[in-house]
């Protein structure tokens, strides 16, 4: 009895600790921005990001849009519908988080002269929190089994 009330304090206090480290695991993840300029380009129109960031399409508002493609086309091909596929932005905005892999996407308007892009998507890496976390719980429960409890 004594032990399980020093343990069940124990734990009270470190569910705030948990909290924190969860919330900071969760703010990893990263937004990266894609600007349409008024060259008719993307600037960072090859970027690599992780499963767990996100992409911000900017200067949109232009005459310009973010059209997600089923793979990586040609100047000729930039007029076939059939390979558009997944996100179509024509105002600024977020997209993703992804799956791993390649992603391709262009400007509807501006694409025969070149203007589009590619991102790929790599595993996110495990975050410091969720790491901590698992030890904690794995110290828990190590510290219940000594003690003869069961969670």
């Amino acid at each position: 009895p004594k032990y399980t009330k020093s343990l069940f304090k124990m734990m009270q206090r470190s569910t705030f600790v948990l909290a924190l480290l969860l919330l900071i695991g969760v703010c990893t993840a990263r937004e990266y921005v894609v600007q349409a300029t008024a060259g008719n380009v993307f600037n960072d129109a090859e970027i690599t990001i992780t499963t767990s960031d996100t992409i911000r399409f900017e200067g949109l508002e232009n005459g310009h849009t973010a059209t997600q493609l089923t793979r990586l086309i040609s100047s000729a091909e930039c007029d076939n519908k059939d390979l558009e596929s997944g996100f179509d932005l024509s105002a600024s905005g977020s997209v993703g988080p992804f799956g791993i892999g390649q992603y391709f996407y262009k400007c509807k308007p501006h694409c025969s002269i070149g203007m589009r892009g590619t991102f790929t998507v790599l595993p996110a890496p495990p975050s410091v929190a969720s790491s901590l976390v698992a030890s904690v719980f794995s110290l828990l429960a190590l510290f219940a089994m000594v003690l003869g409890l069961v969670f």
